[in-house]
């Protein structure tokens, strides 16, 4: 998934799963998130893995400049 790529409930949830993980219900954008390896475990645990702490990063100095 590329930056352009995020939408809102898919940046909701990288920035939900920096501090701690948690049990996310299923969604169609999980799936995404799982599939692209920007999270990985199981829904009753999910993390989020370096790529998404990079991409969500990204995000944040994009939407900060």
């Amino acid at each position: 998934m590329k930056l352009e790529e995020l939408t809102p409930e898919a940046i909701a949830i990288l920035k939900s799963l920096v501090s701690n993980p948690h049990a996310i219900d299923g969604s169609p954008t999980l799936q995404l998130l799982l599939a692209d390896r920007l999270v990985m475990g199981s829904p009753a645990k999910i993390h989020i893995t370096q790529s998404g702490r990079a991409l969500i990063a990204k995000y944040h100095a994009d939407t900060l400049s």
